[in-house]
């Protein structure tokens, strides 16, 4: 007895909770030992989405500090030889260049100020490492040693189309202006 699921499965219920409690069809399916003839609900992830939602901005904002912080350590390392370089090591104007992106973009991203700017050129550096440093050498990062390079590039796209989210200063500046501005309404 396998859960079969039809193209009008896939059309019809366009939620962006389907995929979950189709998910939690098959949990029930798989414990109970017989395929329930209920539609799910969404009273079925009451207990599941309420503890997710809570801790989302949390966990973006611990995403982009830590993303933000390793990316500002490249640049260190670069720059200043700092917290290791390797043994006869000398930049190229080039890498000073990408250095100086790394230092200043990991910095405001990890604290947050103008973090989708900072992301969008730090995406873009990656993306230009990647197809300059690494892909010359094979086409699969992991072969290349281009994967930091394609995780960063992708992390800090998200970070970009998502902005700096909580515990950032772009946060803070936003909210100042929003009370700002409920204070000079009239009325």
């Amino acid at each position: 007895m396998a859960l079969q699921f039809s193209l009008r499965d896939w059309r019809g219920k366009n939620d962006g909770n389907w995929l979950l409690r189709q998910f939690l069809v098959v949990i029930n399916f798989a414990t109970d030992g017989a395929e329930s003839e209920r539609e799910p609900s969404t009273g079925d992830l009451e207990g599941i989405m309420p503890f997710n939602n809570r801790f989302q901005p949390i966990a973006f904002a611990l995403f982009r500090i830590v993303f933000g912080l390793l990316f500002l350590q490249f640049g260190t390392q670069k720059l200043f030889a700092w917290p290791n370089s390797p043994t006869g090591y000398t930049p190229t104007a080039l890498l000073r260049v990408a250095a100086c992106i790394e230092l200043t973009c990991g910095f405001l991203i990890m604290i947050g100020l103008l973090a989708e700017f900072a992301a969008f050129v730090a995406a873009g550096e990656m993306a230009f490492a990647y197809f300059l440093g690494h892909f010359p050498i094979a086409f699969w990062p992991v072969v290349s040693r281009g994967v930091p390079a394609v995780l960063f590039c992708f992390a800090f796209l998200f970070v970009a189309a998502h902005g700096a989210g909580q515990w950032s200063v772009d946060n803070l500046w936003r909210k100042r202006l929003a009370s700002q501005h409920k204070t000079q309404l009239p009325g």
